[in-house]
């Protein structure tokens, strides 16, 4: 996450520098050098914003599997304990109609 609010932060960063140097009126070569090197800086970033991303969504992925595993497990060990439970009460039943 925090790779993400960097990348984010950067971003910010060099599209206000692309606005700022967009308002320049004398087109010297520094400037068009300046203003291609943050459009790459910028590209890179955007990918490694899309890489974070969809390395994020791959964990989420991964753990909501875990999850729904685990919840898969509780919920039949809890039908085998109310099945016992069941058969004690009806065990006991009988005994007392006995």
């Amino acid at each position: 996450m925090k790779q993400l609010r960097r990348i984010a932060l950067a971003t910010s960063f060099l599209m206000a520098s692309l606005y700022l140097l967009s308002g320049c009126q004398k087109h010297d070569k520094s400037a068009e050098k300046a203003g291609k090197a943050i459009d790459k800086a910028a590209e890179k970033a955007g990918e490694k914003m899309e890489s974070a991303t969809e390395k994020a969504g791959e964990k989420i992925g991964d753990v909501t599997e875990k999850v729904g595993e685990k919840v898969g497990s509780a919920t039949e060990k809890v039908g085998e304990k109310l099945e016992k439970a069941g058969q004690k009460m009806q065990d006991a039943a009988k005994r007392d109609e006995k």
